[in-house]
């Protein structure tokens, strides 16, 4: 399981969301009912793909989790229920769902995630990782006095050839903030997708160095941990290849690998 640290940020998004909107022919003209009325501040929807425990999972239940705590209400939907993260102990003002759905092509995501939303009426709209942010989109034309913020995590679309992302081209001016982990995400997102430099903002991803400190004199100076799904994407196999040149120059070294996927047993075979 990948634990991962929270790093927040004020987004400059200037101006409603419906004016923003209004000039793309979005539904902006649209009578919109009020939302019920609350104690706190805003109402956010945060939208995950899966509820197995992975980084951008867990940044998004987190978040959650720290915005509900804060006294904003908010609404973690999964587009698939096969983990257990939504039952990890949560706020009182924090909801969760899941849909059991078949495919990633499952006719019931969206009905799911317009039905939900329309219930909870969000202030925002915060997805993470690619699938999510497509129908984060979508759902945004319902709402549109929602700011919507897309959240990439991966790198994996970086470098993929332009007819690939023609549906991000497409909806990339549905979004009124992306984020993203660093600068190479950034650089591509402006320069082959399209989005506007001033919506773009890079946030790295933070480790609360507090919560995640070792005991005093428990501090090993030639010791690794990687905390990641055991992937293609995250090039275990490469890390295990240079770590053994690590090794023989501090035969102390020790590198942990924390998590879990389909390339365990591979990869506790190149360990060993």
């Amino acid at each position: 399981q990948s634990v991962t640290g929270v790093q927040t940020c004020a987004l400059p998004i200037s101006g409603s969301a419906t004016a923003r909107r209004g000039a793309r022919g979005t539904p902006s003209a649209r009578a919109v009912p009020p939302r019920p009325k609350d104690r706190w501040g805003m109402r956010i929807l945060q939208i995950i793909p899966q509820s197995r425990i992975g980084g951008a999972e867990s940044v998004g239940f987190l978040l959650a989790a720290e915005e509900a705590r804060r006294g904003h209400p908010t609404l973690l939907l999964s587009n698939r229920a096969n983990g257990p993260l939504l039952e990890r102990p949560r706020p009182p003002d924090m909801e969760v769902a899941a849909l059991k759905r078949s495919s990633r092509l499952d006719a019931r995501i969206l009905p799911f995630l317009l039905k939900r939303a329309a219930r909870f009426r969000p202030d925002v709209i915060h997805a993470h990782t690619e699938t999510a942010n497509f129908w984060a989109r979508l759902v945004g034309l319902a709402h549109p006095r929602a700011a919507v913020l897309c959240h990439v995590h991966s790198s994996r679309f970086v470098g993929r050839r332009v007819r690939g992302i023609r549906t991000d081209r497409l909806l990339a001016g549905r979004a009124d903030a992306v984020l993203t982990v660093n600068e190479i995400q950034r650089d591509f997102l402006q320069n082959h997708v399209g989005v506007r430099p001033e919506r773009l903002h890079v946030v790295p991803n933070g480790v609360d160095t507090d919560r995640f400190a070792p005991p005093p004199g428990m501090r090993q100076p030639h010791a690794a941990v990687c905390v990641a799904s055991l992937t293609d994407v995250k090039n275990h196999a490469g890390l295990l290849r240079a770590w053994g040149r690590v090794a023989a120059a501090f035969p102390d070294a020790r590198l942990t690998l924390v998590g879990d996927g389909p390339l365990r047993e591979s990869l506790e075979r190149q360990a060993t």
